[in-house]
């Protein structure tokens, strides 16, 4: 690798761009190329034609470059190449799995978590954290426990406190969960948007190799206009990176701005993030909260780069201050739907055409349909030979004890949610020549029927 600057300075012209004036460069007047050591594979590419430029500083050693550009005595700024990754590497080499803050839910990097003001945002962000901070449970998943810097920009200690013994904090000293609220933030940090605000942070997160940091809100961290996409990828980009080398997990509660000719019910993350969507471009995550409207739950509609998109029925409750998981709130609508038909039938005596269906439910003829045919496939209905639909463990049956009298008796399945029936048989009446028993609508209680919906 050794060799002298008079050798390199030789060299040095084939690599750079000539400027005018220069003499043209003629790689068979280097002479020999194991005159040049380590440097003879490129001397001998030259005088075989290669470009210095495009053929071989590309694949030039770092080290090899950095000594060509050091003999350079008109020191000129020269760029190196990009540094890049092949193919054959990115295809052949074993990448470690995400890092998650919760797993599938919220990984390392920044997340963008918005919603309607007062839906309940800051309660979400601080139960998050207090799971970080003890290794517990955060919306179902359990959690690796870690370090948590809470930004808390429109609550005062007081308000913090009461929200925190709410869901249940100890006072433990040694927990390792740091707050600051908006005063002490403006003065020891100031605005996210300036590069010296960024550096404060990443001081102190790499200081205390935080797992979580919660930013609320969006709004009162950073500064500039939000609708401007420049500024706002600007502002967020050199966090997201921060967040990224840190294997942090960058939280930041922000809102949505109102919907216009969307119906209420479409979610959109990205589209109802309030301000620039650059937020959306610059983040690796982004959430959003919506309360159903009507009901008291809520949904999380979750998209990221490393996240499945996915939607989870949250329900808040008011004793805890805390959210809870109920699953996938489209499962939670089908078995409503179908609890809804089986109610109908029940209604209908135990079987019904479709129009009738329904009617009964108040939804249209084709979605009732799809949803008999999937409780069908279920074992929840059964298909009569009229066509309409009956409970399983529908049947007519006739009893006779002689030829002149016959009544039909119906048995209903027992159902989830439904009003339970008795077991009862009328007594037996005699007449001149005949004898008859009827017996009321029973509980069958062996069929699919019985099962939990």
């Amino acid at each position: 690798m050794n060799l002298d600057t008079s050798k390199l300075q030789a060299l040095l012209p084939f690599f750079v761009n000539p400027e005018p004036g220069d003499p043209p460069r003629d790689p068979l007047a280097l002479g020999d190329p194991l005159a040049y050591g380590a440097w003879a594979w490129v001397v001998r590419d030259l005088q075989r034609g290669d470009d210095g430029i495009k053929d071989l500083l590309p694949i030039l050693p770092q080290d090899m470059q950095a000594a060509l550009w050091a003999a350079d005595p008109a020191g000129r700024p020269t760029v190196a190449p990009l540094q890049t990754m092949s193919a054959y590497t990115i295809l052949t080499t074993d990448w470690p799995e995400p890092v998650w803050a919760i797993p599938h839910l919220l990984p390392v990097g920044l997340t963008v978590f918005a919603g309607r003001s007062k839906i309940g945002k800051s309660f979400l962000g601080l139960q998050i954290a207090q799971a970080v901070v003890t290794g517990g449970i955060a919306l179902g998943e359990r959690v690796v426990k870690g370090p948590v810097l809470f930004l808390a920009l429109e609550d005062s200690p007081r308000r913090l406190k009461d929200r925190m013994t709410g869901q249940a904090w100890l006072p433990v000293q040694k927990q390792e969960a740091d707050f600051m609220c908006l005063g002490d933030f403006e003065q020891q940090i100031g605005p996210l948007s300036q590069p010296a605000g960024v550096a404060k942070l990443a001081a102190q997160m790499g200081a205390r190799q935080y797992r979580l940091v919660v930013i609320d809100t969006f709004s009162r961290a950073f500064w500039g206009d939000q609708n401007d996409a420049d500024t706002m990828t600007r502002a967020l980009s050199p966090l997201q990176s921060l967040a990224l080398s840190m294997n942090c997990a960058l939280l930041v509660l922000d809102h949505h701005k109102k919907k216009q000719g969307r119906a209420q019910e479409d979610t959109d993350p990205i589209l109802d993030l309030g301000g620039s969507v650059a937020k959306a471009g610059v983040a690796d995550c982004v959430w959003g909260i919506y309360r159903e409207q009507g009901k008291v739950g809520a949904i999380l509609h979750i998209l990221g780069r490393d996240v499945d998109e996915k939607q989870v029925h949250l329900t808040f409750d008011p004793l805890t201050l805390a959210w809870q998981n109920d699953g996938d709130p489209r499962a939670i609508k089908v078995t409503e739907a179908k609890q809804d038909i089986l109610d109908a039938l029940r209604g209908l005596g135990g079987k019904g055409t479709i129009t009738a269906i329904a009617k009964a439910t108040d939804r249209d003829k084709s979605n009732t349909r799809k949803q008999l045919n999937s409780m069908v496939n279920e074992g929840l209905v059964s298909i009569q030979e009229d066509g309409a639909y009956s409970l399983s463990g529908y049947r007519s049956t006739t009893t006779t004890t002689t030829a002149t009298t016959a009544t039909t008796a119906t048995t209903l399945p027992l159902l989830p949610q439904g009003k339970g029936g008795t077991r009862r048989k009328s007594g037996t009446s005699g007449s001149s020549g005949s004898t008859s028993e009827s017996t009321s609508p029973t509980i069958d209680t062996t069929g699919p029927g019985a099962q939990d919906v």
